[in-house]
């Protein structure tokens, strides 16, 4: 009677339990696919990722030594790779467009690269192609802070 209460109860919880190791194992596998992509991309312009941050479907890299940022975006439809050289940014803003009238809802987050007669700009957040916003909001301020201080740096 023991053995067998003993065998039901570590058969369910290893039914319990597998779903989250799966689960845990697949976002693991995902990131891991990001980052190599972006150090992939990295080594075509001879820098090292000396940081990264992941948010939902997108990983942001940066070679501080070089200045150049590495933007990587995987969709079910296609991927987008952005490099950066920051040698050539006078600023990184940041721009936030709402809708509705009380302009809660977020619409687009972009982080905006000003050169001297242009700008360029990565898209973090756009409500037509991604589902639910999470912290897109916290990571663009924290990599605006980051390129800038970089640009402080040269």
């Amino acid at each position: 009677m023991d053995l067998g209460t003993t065998i039901v109860g570590a058969v369910l919880l290893v039914i319990c339990i597998a779903p989250f190791i799966l689960v845990r194992k697949r976002q693991t596998t995902k990131k891991n696919e990001k980052l190599q992509i972006l150090n992939n991309l990295s080594q075509e312009y001879n820098c090292n990722i000396e940081e990264y941050e992941f948010c939902n479907d997108f990983v942001l890299g940066i070679d501080k030594s070089k200045s150049f940022l590495f933007f990587h975006k995987q969709s079910q439809e296609n991927n987008h790779n952005q490099v950066i050289d920051l040698k050539t940014i006078k600023e990184c803003n940041i721009i936030k467009k709402t809708r509705s009238i009380n302009d809660k809802t977020i619409a687009l987050i972009e982080l905006s690269f000003i050169k001297k007669n242009e700008t360029t700009s990565i898209v973090i957040y756009d409500e037509k192609t991604d589902l639910l916003i999470n912290n897109e909001l916290l990571v663009a301020n924290k990599w605006s802070l980051i390129i800038n201080t970089n640009l402080k740096r040269q």
